[in-house]
């Protein structure tokens, strides 16, 4: 369902801004399409190791990828609010990473949090850069200013016990088997955040991560014979990403970050059509990863439990 919400929104934006060009355009971009695919497993990789970085035991690579990979196929496809990956994702660590439940769910929250930091920090230095441009479209602050507000009420807001609420809220209404395993994220969260080195190895991978993910763009906008100086193209990746990330209720922010890409390009001097046709691709690129994803996620809970089965 989620996946023909995107497609139907995708129809009614490229009948908006002309089909016929759109479709040739993605057509155009499709043969550089496994080179995005490998683009997006070195994020996932390197978000992976941001994740690792938060835990209290080095776990094999292997591993904190896979993770990683269901936590964003998860998020990206299905309508979880962008935050059912992450449960599903702290899930896998706990069961065969030997994580506990606690620390594998205070990790995933704190690793959001690095996330939001790192993607803060990367806006921040694609929006100085393109800035420098000739004629640079905007000011860098008129956006920074409240995207830093709502990272800063983030803070507060765990500072202030947030997810301790939340543990507690979970213990009185879940299942007792579920509230057990809940208890103690709040104290778990709390080490985290008193090793600091952890949350700055994590900003450091996460920002890596968006950074290389801004190489996506300018791969993509070359390939649809737009290509636009290296400044532009990171501030495009992040104004694209901070749009869906502000439609996070949305399943895989649909709408919200073809109209960001759009909005960025715009900026940029990017066609529409082409600045679509770019969030378009992307698309395709997360959906083919997103649906392997969610395979093997469902194809390792079976393995997991017919294991199980055969123990007990």
């Amino acid at each position: 369902m989620a996946g023909s919400l995107v497609f139907a929104v995708l129809a009614v934006m490229s009948l908006r801004f002309g089909l016929g060009g759109t479709a040739e355009l993605v057509g155009a971009g499709l043969p550089v399409l496994p080179v995005t695919l490998m683009i997006g497993a070195v994020q996932l990789a390197l978000a992976g190791m941001a994740w690792g970085a938060l835990l209290s035991r080095r776990l094999p690579a292997w591993l904190l990828v896979r993770a990683r990979w269901v936590r964003e196929a998860v998020n990206s496809i299905l309508p979880v609010a962008s935050l059912g990956g992450s449960v599903v994702g702290a899930r896998l660590l706990a069961r065969e990473g030997g994580v506990t439940g606690p620390e594998a769910g205070a990790s995933a929250a704190a690793d959001v949090t690095g996330e939001a930091v790192a993607q803060f920090l990367f806006l921040l230095v694609a929006l100085l850069l393109a800035s420098t441009l000739p004629h640079a479209p905007f000011r860098p602050m008129a956006i920074l200013a409240p995207v830093g507000a709502a990272l800063a009420a983030l803070l507060v807001a765990q500072a202030l016990g947030a997810i301790g609420w939340l543990e507690r809220l979970a213990i009185r209404y879940l299942p007792s088997r579920l509230a057990v395993a809940l208890t103690g994220i709040e104290d778990r969260l709390r080490a985290i955040y008193a090793a600091p080195w952890r949350m700055a190895g994590n900003i450091g991978w996460n920002f890596l991560s968006w950074s290389v993910g801004a190489l996506e763009v300018v791969l993509l906008l070359t390939a649809l014979g737009h290509p636009v100086p290296w400044r532009a193209a990171y501030a495009i990746e992040g104004l694209g990403i901070l749009a869906r990330s502000l439609g996070f209720a949305l399943p895989a922010g649909i709408g919200a970050q073809e109209t960001g890409f759009v909005l960025a390009g715009i900026l940029f001097g990017v066609p529409r059509e082409v600045a679509l046709a770019l969030s378009v691709l992307k698309r395709v690129r997360e959906v083919i990863s997103g649906i392997a994803g969610l395979g093997y996620w469902q194809w390792r809970e079976w393995r997991l439990t017919k294991i199980k089965r055969k123990q007990d």
